[in-house]
């Protein structure tokens, strides 16, 4: 092929600033070093030196499915087919195989990385078959193992039952597109053929020759034969497939690093993206590819008219902001002079309506640009192996059996006699096969692109990826070194008294704190005393409700003589416990069901709770202003919950064993009584009521005594807490917050400490600080002028 320097003057201005930059990044790194030493920082500041000598852009082709772009990237790649060609043409539409080609840099060898699928990929190749095959709706955005794991056989083989029984389906129907037909096949391959695959995808890469990773990512020759006949036999096990032959379902992509002079004349690598919109893989992979690229080629067919694909695809990459990286190819299927009128009177109008201003339409016919690479390379034997093998598929396909030269011919006669409407034959450019390149326009578009890619290459790589991040680093390191001069000349002493400050501040939160905490203390134990007198009074209304009741009851069992009193002692006692104690348990039964429905009714309770609420917002302001004042962002003023989920169990749950209890300690103070009765009582007052209303005097206290007794046990119990309990936890849970934010508090003044110590060690530094911020700003001033010199070169 004709080697032309295309854009010799931009390339050498592009080559001068690059290496001004470069240069400017060792003396920056040097200035930057001192900054970081002088400051004791860790990390460093970054100068994008390695970037700059990478020096790597990226020119991406995107486009309809069968828009020609993998005819161009072979191309582009000195006439080797590396990019994988599917049946009568078509790319490898369900695999969406993504593929680089990079030219190579000094002391590089030829060689290729092929890319496996992780599950994740390989299930979003899929799209919305699983949606169906799952009856999942809300799986359509975003597929996941969430809806199918391929590790576990029964869901590959329901998977697979699906895809088959569409499969039979539309062998009397008809009615599935082509890439419908596609993905079900595909995915038969994935289910029967994944648990071979399982490590590759989960190694992810593999290095290879170039050569054995086109076979990896290429359909096999026999593909819709074998597919024809394994739905003739009705073959669910695909018995006709080997693994060599689905090796390109599970890849990703390839990228192959080889020694082209078209791809060194472009000064980038160049990336073949599968169609756009022909599957949710493989429009994720252009979107991802669309937001990385430094230039995208979009390409078209060259018929009549653009598609709504292609304008749907333009208008997808423009909202993905790669409007201003576009340029045009539009790959010619009709004679040159009929598109010349196509081009004008359809094609720009209908660019420039969609928001394209002024779009250049590079043309060119890349199948001839292509085989008659090819062919120069087959009359020399040196056609590439790759290329060879792709020639033959296409010989077998054909079903003409030809030698690989006469092929070609034979391709390059239809191709030509078609483009320039007969005026001209393969037979006028014999002996000068470059001229039959150059008929192809391709050299032309790469004169084109060779422009546009270094454009914007010096925007990408100059100032993106260089002049922007050089004055990022130096303006962080000017900032950084102010701060320490400003400090330093502010005058240790100011900020040394403001320390002072902060300490006593510190110092009166927590005397405040102490107060806080004494005020809670104080409402809980007034909140207990409080509750306690309320049941205790609720307990002595009640026996005082009831006195004549328990004066009756001792009267009726009071014995009428004293020899009586001795013969049925035991049974008088049995008989006055048994009546006596069922009314004090029913006095007792109504307080219990009272307690029972919770002490957060009762208004000592509220008083302790809104106590409780104001000191905690008094101390939440104090600490709040404290961090304010600091300048502390982690203040922990959010207290915890415990209080008010304890408060809400604050019932007693065991009511009825505490109050069982008491009653037998009523019995006990029962039989106290009635020995008494027989031993003094009974003289001392003759009339039975007498004695009786003596005995209820005498033992009431008693009573009480043992109820309010069980009842302290109920305020302090375990679970469900409490009052006792619940008040206490709250108090405690209140200091431990405090003593938190005491803690970041004298952590942010110990901090403080040290840069006052540091401070004053570095005072001595101030001269040397400011001779660093000079260099600085020199090193700013030299960036800004090679960055206006590059501006100016390469206008926007």
């Amino acid at each position: 092929m004709q080697q032309n320097n295309l854009s010799g003057k931009e390339l050498e201005q592009y080559n001068y600033h690059r290496s001004a930059l470069i240069e400017l990044c060792a003396r920056v790194g040097g200035v930057l070093n001192e900054a970081r030493n002088i400051q004791n920082r860790t990390e460093h500041y970054e100068t994008p030196e390695a970037q700059l000598k990478a020096d790597s852009y990226t020119l991406v082709l995107i486009g309809e499915f069968q828009s020609g772009k993998s005819t161009l990237f072979n191309y582009l790649c000195d006439g080797k087919e590396l990019s994988p060609v599917g049946p009568n043409g078509g790319g490898v539409r369900t695999s969406g195989c993504k593929v680089t080609a990079h030219p190579l840099q000094d002391g590089e060898s030829n060689r290729a990385v092929v890319y496996w699928r992780n599950k994740s990929q390989l299930l979003s190749a899929l799209g919305g078959l699983l949606t169906v095959c799952f009856e999942n709706p809300t799986s359509t955005s975003y597929l996941t193992e969430r809806e199918i794991d391929l590790d576990k056989y029964e869901d590959r083989d329901k998977l697979a039952g699906f895809a088959w029984q569409e499969l039979l389906e539309n062998k009397k129907s008809r009615l599935l597109k082509d890439e419908e037909l596609e993905l079900l096949r595909f995915t038969l391959i994935l289910c029967k053929f994944y648990d071979r695959f399982a490590q590759r995808c989960a190694d992810s890469k593999i290095e290879c020759n170039i050569e054995d990773a086109v076979r990896l990512v290429s359909y096999p020759q026999d593909w819709c034969k074998k597919w024809q006949q394994i739905e003739e036999w009705e073959d669910k096990k695909l018995s006709s497939f080997s693994e060599d032959d689905v090796n390109f379902a599970f890849c990703a992509g390839v990228e192959y690093f080889l020694d082209s002079a078209v791809l060194r004349e472009l000064g980038c690598s160049i990336i073949d993206c599968p169609g756009l919109f022909v599957s949710k893989w493989a429009t994720e992979i252009v979107e991802r590819c669309i937001k990385d690229a430094d230039a995208i080629l979009y390409m078209f067919a060259g018929t009549k008219v653009l598609t709504q694909g292609d304008l749907k695809a333009l208008q997808a990459t423009a909202n993905m902001g790669g409007k201003h990286k576009i340029i045009f190819g539009a790959n010619l299927r009709v004679a040159r002079d009929q598109w010349n009128r196509i081009l004008d009177n359809a094609i720009i109008p209908t660019l420039k309506n969609n928001g394209f201003e002024n779009p250049e339409v590079h043309n060119f016919h890349s199948a001839i640009a292509l085989r008659s690479r090819e062919f120069m390379l087959c009359e020399c034997d040196c056609l590439p192996p790759m290329s060879e093998q792709a020639i033959k598929q296409d010989i077998e396909m054909s079903g003409k059996p030809l030698p690989v030269e006469k092929y070609l011919r034979r391709l390059l006669t239809k191709y030509v006699d078609n483009f320039t409407d007969y005026e001209e034959s393969v037979v006028d450019y014999d002996g000068n096969w470059p001229a039959l390149e150059q008929l192809s326009g391709v050299p032309d578009f790469i004169q084109g692109a060779n422009g546009f890619v270094v454009k914007n290459r010096a925007v990408s790589v100059l100032v993106r990826q260089g002049s922007d991040k050089i004055n990022a680093s130096l303006k962080s390191a000017k900032a950084d070194l102010s701060t320490m001069v400003n400090m330093l000349q502010s005058g240790v002493d100011e900020a040394r008294a403001r320390l002072e400050e902060y300490k006593k501040r510190l110092q009166q939160l927590k005397e405040d704190k102490g107060q806080f905490v004494s005020n809670i203390e104080n409402a809980a134990n007034e909140a207990v005393r409080k509750i306690e007198e309320h049941y205790k009074d609720r307990i002595s209304k009640k026996l005082e409700e009831n006195r004549d009741k328990l004066v009756q009851i001792t009267r009726d069992n009071l014995p009428g003589t004293w020899s009586s009193l001795f013969k049925v002692k035991n049974k008088y006692k049995k008989k006055y416990r048994e009546e006596i104690g069922a009314l004090l348990f029913s006095i007792l039964s109504s307080v219990r069901d009272e307690i029972r429905d919770g002490f957060t009714g009762l208004p000592s309770f509220i008083t302790f709770r809104d106590s409780f609420e104001w000191n905690q917002r008094e101390m939440q302001g104090e600490i709040e202003a404290f961090g304010q004042l600091m300048g502390v962002t982690r203040m922990e003023v959010n207290f915890p919950d415990t209080f008010a989920e304890n408060a809400n169990g604050m019932v007693l749950g065991r009511a009825e064993e505490l109050f069982e209890k008491a009653f037998d300690e009523i019995g006990t103070g029962i039989d106290w009584a009635w020995t008494i009765l027989t031993l003094v009582i009974y003289k001392l007052f003759p009339t039975d009521r007498k004695r009786a209303e003596y005995i209820i005097k005498e033992f009431m206290p008693k009573y009480q005594d043992v109820v309010f007794d069980y009842l302290k046990k109920c305020m302090n119990q375990e679970n469900p807490k409490g009052p006792l309990k619940v008040l206490n936890c709250a108090k405690e849970d209140f200091c431990r917050c405090f003593e938190r934010n005491i803690q970041l508090i004298e952590t942010s003044l110990h901090l403080q400490q040290s840069v006052l110590e540091d401070a004053d060690n570095q005072a001595c530094k101030l001269p040397d600080l400011k001779a660093l911020i000079e260099k600085l700003e020199g090193l700013e001033a030299e960036c800004r002028s090679i960055e206006t010199g590059i501006c100016r070169d390469f206008p926007a």
